[in-house]
């Protein structure tokens, strides 16, 4: 299938639940997005331009919800969960309102813009938000099955809606579970497991064909929900973990994956810019030196 702008894919689900929930809501914190330019026209009465007011843009949402609407807040990533973490925290996770976030451009997929827009640690914040879900989509089809959901607007939620295009991963995958998909049914005893989310799915599974090639049986395990996950305590040095975030904050650190087993950004601030694809040559999160990694730490 052809590659879609997950973007895209968001807006189009996003004006389906619209049509159909007049109770919905969107606060742009002066975003934009291209497909949903003409959203005000067409829904008068269901849009909030916020302005670059992240701290104010979630107060306002707070209100909405009490009184049994449903926002959703959109913004860059790194700034609504940073900026405005206090009332996340406290008036929306406090309240536990079904108020959702969609952070636009997580990871490195803002990489020229600089350090205020690398958004490789809001998962490890909105973490510590326990009554948030954190939901962090691979490809359109993902987007459009959380965006669906019933569930995405009864509890407060955190949606990672990635800048730029994607294949569509969803009609590859062999088992499903709640959390996420399955890639590949091998049940080796010598299997190499690698857990992964969001962009990365796609590095992770050119990883698993790097290493079929070389004998190696692998199996990739997509994570898109990244709340309520037990941890897996593992020493099992066949486990691994992909990531594009801090590799002490985000699903390495939720699962327990051993920290040289984790691939990911290092605890520190980045301060350059580039495109994504200049950080993950240099931080070795490319498929060729991931698969050499593994192959070494086994």
């Amino acid at each position: 299938m052809d590659n879609k702008d997950l973007r895209d894919a968001f807006s189009e689900s996003f004006l389906q639940l619209c049509r159909a929930n007049k109770n919905v809501i969107l606060l742009d914190c002066d975003m934009g997005l291209r497909g949903l330019k003409d959203f005000e026209k067409k829904f008068p009465n269901q849009f909030l331009q916020m302005g670059v007011a992240e701290a104010n843009c979630v107060n306002v949402a707070t209100g909405l919800a009490m009184q049994e609407k449903f926002p959703f807040i959109l913004s860059i990533a790194s700034f609504i969960t940073s900026r405005a973490y206090e009332q996340l925290k406290i008036n929306v996770g406090g309240h536990n309102l079904p108020v959702t976030i969609v952070g636009v451009g997580p990871g490195m997929s803002f990489g020229f813009d600089g350090t205020s827009h690398h958004g490789i640690s809001d998962i490890g914040l909105m973490r510590t938000i326990p009554e948030f879900e954190i939901v962090n989509p691979s490809d359109p089809e993902t987007i459009k099955e959380w965006v669906l959901s019933p569930k995405l607007i009864s509890a407060p939620r955190y949606l990672r809606l990635d800048k730029g295009s994607a294949k569509h991963a969803y009609n590859a995958y062999d088992n499903k579970f709640i959390s996420g998909k399955i890639f590949g049914k091998s049940e080796s005893q010598d299997l190499i497991r690698i857990f992964t989310t969001g962009y990365m799915t796609h590095i992770a599974l050119q990883t698993r064909e790097i290493l079929l090639q070389l004998h190696k049986e692998c199996n990739v395990y997509e994570i898109s929900l990244l709340s309520y996950l037990g941890s897996f305590c593992q020493t099992e040095k066949r486990f691994f973990s992909i990531e594009e975030h801090d590799l002490t904050t985000g699903l390495g650190s939720i699962l327990n994956i051993p920290l040289q087993n984790r691939f990911g950004f290092p605890h520190a601030q980045i301060n350059e810019f580039g495109s994504r694809e200049y950080f993950l040559d240099k931080y070795e999160l490319t498929a060729e030196k991931i698969a050499k990694k593994i192959l070494h730490l086994m």
